[in-house]
């Protein structure tokens, strides 16, 4: 029997095929969500007539809006591991920043802390100058 050059093997397992492909198209928000989670936020904010992927600011310092296809999704910031506070919303740059680089008087979800006292620690632990440090990304 003659094996024609031409003959491209099967997957070892057509699932494996398959998966690959539908992951290659995912957007990589399903996978923001699912690691760091959702959560929801009242808030006046609205994503009707919003273009898609929109971020808005919150009532918090540490919470930010995604607009998708008309809804809302409330993400919290992540939690800097090497400090004990959230980092918070940057409008200015759509990142979530340290908080010393961000202009936030709101509340704080989920802490009882003051964005003041935040702000504060943030600036001390960076040496009252933290435009020096490079921004963190989201």
């Amino acid at each position: 029997m003659r094996l024609n050059s031409r003959h491209t093997p099967p997957p070892s397992h057509p699932q494996e095929k398959s998966f690959a492909n539908r992951r290659k198209k995912l957007d990589p928000f399903i996978f923001f969500i699912v690691f760091q989670g959702l959560i929801t936020v009242d808030s006046d904010v609205s994503c009707d007539g919003q273009a898609n992927d929109v971020f808005l600011s919150s009532r918090y310092c540490n919470v930010f809006h995604r607009c998708v296809s008309g809804s809302r999704f409330d993400i919290r910031c992540a939690r800097a591991n090497n400090v004990p506070y959230d980092l918070w919303w940057n409008q200015q740059t759509n990142l979530c920043d340290w908080p010393c680089r961000v202009q936030c008087t709101n509340q704080l979800y989920g802490s009882s802390t003051s964005a003041q006292q935040v702000y504060n620690a943030s600036l001390k632990f960076f040496n009252d100058d933290c435009r020096a440090y490079p921004p963190t990304f989201n």
